[in-house]
């Protein structure tokens, strides 16, 4: 499972796992599914060939008529944990975590029974708009982004990141809008970046680190959107610091090309991060969903032509 960096939960409220013997499943399992009615959403009811049967989140199966294929290996297994105990956790899906207890136990723990413990430090790994300085700023000290059409309040703590780094990771750039429609209110009609929630040893993202406190991280966030940029993912360490991203748990089934104002605030977030010129961005965005198939290299060239 992704391991979450940002990791460390204390339990506010008890929970007592299920008794019964848990579903064990691996990656390419067929399943039979229903849709079964429950509080949780973004679960559906699933039973192996052995008749054992369990709860599975929805984003870890492909649906097929009436069964279902596993994306990856699962457990349904619970935990039970108490009021005032800490836990690591490793991974949130859907209103649940999966946790770690002090004695090494592991299992599903409703995250209304769990808070997290804000990091002392974040790197907040920025791949799409947040690459430009100027943009991600406004997250910190308020403002509008240059080429954007909102204001932004910025966070209680205004203290520019005392660092900025660039990083590569093995997750796949792609644009879209989740909740569908035509545009956003900050850059116009067109779609935004996100990230697969999954790596991909074949991917290149470049992302661009900024060196924040664990309260601005959660500050980013809750301006960043958590409906859309609903899923952390943690992308390792620097400096014994956790670099963590957001992007979208579930991808759209349609990619949408991002706006002129969009592509052009990550274009000068490339040159300002990787030194890229406008030819080598167009090169790296070409192949990316959302923009494969539907711009050519030269005309983002021509688009890019007044960036310095």
């Amino acid at each position: 499972m992704m391991r979450l960096a940002h990791s460390k939960w204390r339990v506010i409220g008890d929970h007592t796992a299920e008794p019964s013997e848990p579903l064990r499943v691996r990656a390419g399992d067929l399943l039979g599914f229903e849709r079964r009615p429950t509080e949780w959403q973004g679960w559906v009811w699933c039973a192996d060939r052995r008749g054992h049967t369990g709860w599975v989140p929805e984003n870890w199966v492909a649906i097929e008529g009436d069964t279902c294929k596993m994306r990856r290996d699962y457990t349904s297994l619970e935990l039970t944990v108490c009021k005032g105990e800490m836990l690591v956790v490793h991974e949130t899906e859907s209103g649940w975590a999966w946790a770690e207890n002090s004695r090494g136990a592991q299992g599903w723990v409703p995250l209304e029974c769990i808070e997290k413990l804000p990091a002392e430090q974040v790197w907040y790994a920025g791949y799409g708009s947040n690459l430009n300085r100027q943009r991600f700023l406004c997250y910190i000290l308020g403002g509008r982004p240059a080429l954007g059409r909102r204001d932004h309040r910025g966070s209680k703590d205004t203290t520019p990141p005392t660092e900025d780094r660039i990083l590569t990771v093995k997750h796949r750039l792609y644009f879209a809008l989740p909740e569908g429609g035509t545009g956003t209110k900050n850059w116009g009609p067109g779609g935004v970046a996100f990230i697969e929630t999954e790596s991909d040893q074949s991917a290149e993202t470049i992302c661009r680190m900024w060196r924040i406190t664990g309260e601005q991280y959660e500050d980013v966030r809750k301006q960043e959107g958590l409906t859309w940029y609903d899923k952390e993912i943690a992308l390792g360490e620097a400096d014994g610091i956790p670099i963590l991203t957001v992007s979208h748990g579930r991808r759209p089934e349609h990619t949408v090309a991002p706006s002129p104002a969009y592509l052009k605030t990550i274009a000068t977030g490339l040159k300002e991060t990787a030194g890229l010129s406008n030819e080598e961005i167009a090169i790296y965005l070409l192949d990316k969903a959302g923009i494969e198939g539907g711009m050519r290299k030269h005309e983002i060239i021509e688009m890019l032509a007044d960036l310095a």
